[in-house]
């Protein structure tokens, strides 16, 4: 299959290759991208895919906080050992798990 002139087996590669630069810069210890419905696209990490819906609705949510918004909102939960930052763009949500006390 084609999308856009590209298989869909160039542009998983692509994805995979980018979260693999991404996993490798310090503090970096997870990073998981979901589709529009919440659905796992690919894992890196210590984030599962199990907890890939939970992301999805919590920056779901947190764009009806100010729905008029033209920019999309960045979720951060902070505990004592991580940080996990989340943001959609377009169809995708990316969580980004990083160790506390190293910025990504």
């Amino acid at each position: 299959q084609k999308f856009k002139g590209h298989s869909l087996d160039e542009m998983e590669a692509t994805v995979e290759a980018a979260l693999g630069k991404s996993i490798s810069q310090d503090g970096v210890s997870g990073i998981l991208a979901s589709d529009a419905d919440g659905l796992c696209l690919t894992t890196k990490g210590d984030l599962t895919a199990s907890v890939s819906g939970h992301m999805s609705t919590l920056i779901d949510r947190a764009a009806l906080l100010d729905p008029e918004s033209k920019t999309t909102p960045v979720v951060c939960i902070e505990t004592e050992k991580f940080n996990i930052l989340i943001q959609k763009n377009d169809k995708m949500t990316l969580a980004v798990k990083q160790t506390n006390g190293v910025q990504a």
